[in-house]
This record gives C-alpha cells, structure tokens and sequence, in this order.
C-alpha cells in the first residue's frame, strides 16, 4: 500500500464489530485474510483488494472482502486521512471444531 496506510489487526478497528469476524480469538487464527482499502471522507471502505490470505484458495479472500466492505471506518480515523490514504486490515477466522467438515478435492 502507498503513503498514508492504516494498519490494523485484532480487534479489528470499529468498522468490523458484530459482522462475523472472529475479532478476538484466544488462539491462533485457523485462516485469515489481509484487505488493503481506500478509505472516503465518510469512512467507507473503497477500491478493497485482498493482498495476501492463508491457507490460500479455500474462500478465505471472499469472505474477507464482504466483512469489510460492509464496515465503515471510525469517524475520528476517516476525519485524520489525508487524501489518498489507504488502510489494510487483517481479518482472522476461528473454525468450529465441532462444525468442521473435510474440503473435498
């Protein structure tokens, strides 16, 4: 990301709070994803691509884009960006353990 990036993990900022993420997890995250976005003057997440998730390719990516696309930034961290700010956020999934269901290949 360019000048001017937020960066944030758990908890997740403001923006993320009741929409699913596991936002604080007593152990390590079972996958995540990291979100670079352009943040508006109304703290609205813009242009969001996800540059980096682990494990790859099992849907992680998706799901970390809808999460912080529906969010919003705080208004204190929107009034504080300079134009063209950037923000990059990881998002980090718990799997249930007992939910849990083998990927078929």
């Amino acid at each position: 990301m360019g000048m001017g990036v937020i960066r944030a993990t758990h908890p997740l900022l403001v923006m993320l709070g009741g929409l699913g993420a596991c936002a604080t997890t007593p152990r390590a995250p079972d996958a995540w994803a990291s979100v670079g976005c352009d943040i508006t003057s109304s703290g609205k997440p813009e242009n969001c691509v996800v540059v980096d998730e682990q494990p790859a390719n099992e849907g992680w990516r998706d799901q970390a884009l809808a999460i912080v696309q529906k969010g919003r930034l705080s208004r204190a961290t929107a009034a504080n960006a300079q134009p063209g700010a950037q923000f990059m956020v990881t998002v980090p999934f718990a799997l249930d353990r007992d939910q849990a269901q083998p990927f078929a290949h």
